[in-house]
């Protein structure tokens, strides 16, 4: 077939460009309809039981992920001075359009009374300040709702209006509060920050869009300079870096078509499509120029380049589209589209780099591929990998059982490795956002919210001791994590409307004052349904979601000894950090099984068990090095370390295969040693330049700002490297140790190519 296709494209290559141009222009047309879903829920809204009771939770008791905190911080939030601040801040958000209440300390009023409010008024003496300080230690609806207990932090929460339907919408109030914000903090000794659920989704996206526009562009022009070192020749580089583009547009403009559109987790999908078919092209154009710095017509090498790269360029491919399309079998469906989306890509930069480079290498630039003759890498042959073939031929049995006792120790260390997800795992350190919840989770327990949503049975009242005294218990379970804090409920809003020690049934009166929009997003009188919220630090999911689980389970005993009560654990962080938590252990239960998927199908299309073997350490230690510098990082596994396996496995078994089609053609005509040496000294040269460029690129990334691109770029470093010495040094012994040598088929001369 290939043959076929290399003689077709030579020799008709007017019909393939027309090929490449109806696929570009209609590649066109679809990327005109690409968008980004900068739909805030789309993350981690699925279809499953904890999802309905999220939705359930916002249609009943209104959203919990559009509250933007404004985070006050002094020396001492009830100087005069300062309460004063807080309290011009207050009423200037509330006047944000798009802003639909804001809740503060200012409209509480003293606990027992309905009319006296808890803040003095603007020109009250410094006493009366230092009263009311007294009192709201003393609040339940003030000490860690809305003050901190060491009176420190000030806590304002402007709700927005409506639902997040796009980031879009949320920003401008965004932007406006963060105005408010700075001006508050031009008074000295005071600090006014912003944070939230909406503030964090635009400091996300913002942080991600700079930084990869500036990085990847960057690690481009790197890797654009790196190619040009090592090639030489302008026209080298167009073409190698060309080609892969156009398999990326393809498939990026197929997105549409499918319903899709970019998201936080297949926004990589152009970077790894991408970097798998630069290496794809580097065997090509070396394969090209050895034919033609043999003396080769320029057709014919173009023709006999294809007929020897053809098969083992859709080796790669195709075994690492099963790699990533095994990612379909997952639970989430943003895993499955992701899986099947790159495993799309990755087949179509097979269909670019077979049809767009051959056609670019037989125009003019064709002709200017080979560098000049005083170009210190003037010759393919610049890199002399003979001594490192020797090396490993001299003691392949010790490079084994070295390879086998590394391996084991890095698994050993693997174990240690968990899946976990923090909020702001994306955004710097040093963002205000960030280290506006910092600052409340060390004031006040937590800036993010969890909820139970309590149901008590139907022949009883919401003032029935039996549905106060569990209400009170449930309270109890959730306060005894010290993960959870400030529980609050109708049970607070009762307990501050009473005095201290008085029943709880003697202020229900106190409901008729507040209004029914607000007490809605408490209790429902008609369904028997109550919320109880609950404050949660910024600690990750590996912490959080055991305590959730935990805590539901023991809740779940509350509602057995107490027939007709039901209770669950619910809330936007609860439910995201659960599911992220579950999808990067099922990200990387999937990509285990792909792995072992891939070397099977090595071993199938080589036609040898053995090769398929022998091919997986090589390609398993890449992964393993990961893994281990995240441990010894004391890093988990999060979205990104799964992602860079991804990309780094496609490239690691990319170049396992070139060498063993190499190996396995030189076998046929020269002992085992020569062609051992003679497949490293071909493919190897391929092999290190793809790794070089790549990793020129990927290195500008480390200067990040963002976390998780730094740590992306960190890890695919680490995992190429080990790729590479893995392909160049492990796999060598493996096939030293383990082939033997055939009967050596007599060739003839006129017949076979004398360029590898």
């Amino acid at each position: 077939m290939f043959d076929w296709f290399a003689a077709d494209i030579t020799s008709h290559p007017r019909r393939w460009l027309l090929f490449v141009a109806m696929a570009t222009a209609a590649a066109v047309v679809g990327a005109s309809h690409l968008g980004f879903d900068d739909d805030p829920r789309a993350l981690y809204m699925g279809d499953d039981q904890a999802f309905d009771q999220l939705r359930n939770l916002y249609e009943e008791f209104g959203a919990d992920d559009q509250d933007i905190l404004l985070v006050l911080t002094a020396e001492d939030v009830f100087s005069a001075e300062v309460m004063n601040v807080g309290r011009d801040l207050w009423l200037a958000a509330a006047e944000v359009e798009g802003v639909e209440r804001v809740y503060s300390i200012y409209s509480l009023r003293r606990r027992g009374s309905r009319l006296i409010p808890l803040i003095p008024r603007r020109e009250a003496a410094p006493e009366r300040y230092a009263e009311a300080k007294r009192m709201a230690m003393e609040h339940p609806l003030a000490v860690n709702q809305f003050v901190s207990p060491d009176a420190t932090t000030l806590l304002l929460i402007a709700r927005l209006a409506g639902d997040p339907e796009s980031l879009a919408k949320i920003a401008p109030p965004v932007e406006q509060l963060r105005k408010l914000a700075d001006n508050a903090s031009l008074i000295p000794g005071v600090k006014v920050l912003a944070t939230g659920h909406p503030v964090l989704r635009i400091d996300i996206l913002s942080a991600l869009v700079a930084d990869l526009v500036t990085f990847v562009a960057a690690s481009a022009a790197v890797a654009l300079l790196v190619a040009w070192l090592v090639f030489g020749r302008l026209a080298a580089v167009v073409i190698v870096v060309l080609t892969p583009t156009f398999g990326v547009f393809w498939i990026v403009s197929l997105m549409p078509v499918f319903g899709l559109a970019f998201n936080a987790v297949n926004g990589v999908l152009p970077t790894l499509v991408y970097a798998i078919g630069v290496t794809d092209a580097v065997h090509l154009l070396i394969g090209l120029r050895r034919r033609l710095a043999a003396g080769m017509p320029h057709r014919q090498a173009v023709q006999e380049m294809i007929e020897a790269l053809a098969l083992p360029c859709f080796l790669t491919s195709i075994t690492t589209a099963i790699g990533f399309g095994s990612l379909g079998l997952a639970r989430e469906p943003l895993i499955q589209q992701f899986g099947l989306i790159c495993a799309a890509g990755t087949m179509t930069n097979f269909v670019a780099v077979l049809t767009v480079m051959p056609l670019l290498m037989m125009t003019p630039l064709g002709s200017h591929l080979l560098p000049k003759a005083n170009h210190r890498f003037a010759d393919d042959a610049w890199l002399n990998l003979r001594p490192l073939v020797r090396f490993v031929e001299s003691s392949p049995r010790l490079i084994v059982a070295a390879s086998l006792a590394v391996a084991a120790a890095m698994g050993t260390l693997c174990l240690r490795l968990g899946p976990d997800f923090l909020v702001t795992e994306i955004i710097p350190a040093e963002s205000p956002s960030v280290m506006a919840l910092d600052s409340i989770d060390k004031s006040m327990g937590g800036g993010m919210l969890g909820y139970v949503v309590m149901d008590w049975p139907a022949d009883r009242q919401l003032d029935d001791p039996l549905v106060l005294d569990t209400l009170a218990q449930a309270h109890d379970e959730i306060e005894s994590f010290p993960e959870f804090h400030a529980a609050f409920s109708v049970r607070t809003l009762l307990q501050a409307g009473g005095k201290a020690g008085e029943p709880l049934s003697q202020s229900f009166s106190l409901l008729n004052d507040v209004p029914n929009d607000e007490l809605a997003r408490l209790v429902h009188l008609d369904t028997q349904r109550l919320l109880v919220s609950f404050h949660i630090p910024n600690i990750g999911a590996a912490e959080l979601a055991p305590a959730f689980v935990s805590l539901e389970q023991r809740l779940n005993s509350l509602a057995l000894a107490e027939p007709g009560f039901h209770f669950h654990v619910t809330g936007t962080l609860p439910v995201v950090a659960r599911n992220l938590w579950s999808m990067i252990g099922d990200l990387a239960r999937s990509l285990t099984a792909s792995t072992i998927l891939v070397f099977a199908v090595i071993g199938l299309t080589l036609r040898s068990w053995k090769l398929g073997l022998m091919s997986l350490l090589p390609n398993i230690l890449p992964l393993m090095a990961t893994s281990t510098v995240l441990v010894l990082a004391g890093e988990p596994l999060r979205i990104v370390s799964v992602i860079s396996y991804s990309l780094c496995l496609g490239i690691a078994v990319d170049d396992t295969i070139h060498f063993l089609v190499r190996f396995q053609r030189e076998e046929q005509t020269k002992p085992l040693r020569d062609a051992i040496e003679h497949a490293m000294q071909t493919a190897g040269i391929g092999i290190v330049t793809s790794s070089v460029i790549l990793l020129g690129g990927f290195s500008v990334m480390l200067l990040s700002g963002v976390p998780s691109i730094r740590w992306l770029a960190l890890l695919c470093d680490v995992a190429m490297l080990t790729a590479l010495v893995s392909v160049l040094i492990i796999l060598p012994a493996l096939l030293a140790c383990f082939c033997k040598d055939r009967p050596v088929a007599c060739s003839d001369p006129a017949s076979s190519s004398p360029v590898p």
